[in-house]
């Protein structure tokens, strides 16, 4: 494979970054509201790691869109059906909106609740003012919501993203998975 058949050097560091920030942020936020007790110090714990990874993942997704902008991707193999093509160009749009939508949601989800989001420790600017009951809680409740289902709309894509980069080089036995690899 040429150089020119992969991604950008930062590119793909981002890609990976930002892969292993959304590992982190998914554990952390299902740890946090499904497997610890609520209010304990485990669970401050992990709303700390989870506002920090999102807030991190939102300032890698913009960088992440400046590369992209900057550098066009490298073209796919032309064995590539046209199907899987437009599956392609879909799920990574996906992958652009979901996290961004998900973040931002989480962030005013946290600041309607009258808390501030942290990050690293830093108290983040409350962009939202808290809501009073009953109109706070239901809007809390919604954006929860919202921000749950868009969570696992983006695990079910990723997990479709890494199939489809796995099928590619083990069953169709192109090398479409080394465009994003950082190593050779």
């Amino acid at each position: 494979m040429r150089s020119g058949e992969r991604y950008v050097f930062s590119a793909r560091v981002l890609h990976w970054a930002m892969a292993l920030g959304f590992v982190i942020m998914w554990a952390s936020g299902y740890s946090m509201k499904e497997l610890v007790e609520n209010g304990s110090a485990l669970e401050k714990l992990l709303f700390d790691v989870h506002f920090t990874s999102g807030v991190t993942l939102l300032v890698l997704l913009v960088l992440r869109i400046v590369v992209r902008l900057r550098n066009q991707p490298p073209p796919l193999s032309l064995l590539i059906r046209n199907i899987e093509r437009t599956a392609s160009r879909f799920s990574h749009m996906l992958l652009y909106i979901l996290p961004a939508a998900i973040i931002l949601i989480g962030y005013a989800e946290t600041n309607i609740s009258g808390y501030a989001v942290r990050w690293f420790g830093m108290d983040l600017p409350k962009v939202l003012p808290a809501f009073g009951e009953p109109l706070g809680e239901m809007v809390i409740g919604w954006l929860e919501t919202l921000h749950r289902w868009f969570a696992y709309t983006m695990l079910g894509v990723a997990v479709v993203h890494v199939a489809g980069a796995l099928k590619h080089r083990w069953i169709d036995r192109n090398d479409v998975i080394y465009r994003m690899a950082l190593w050779r």
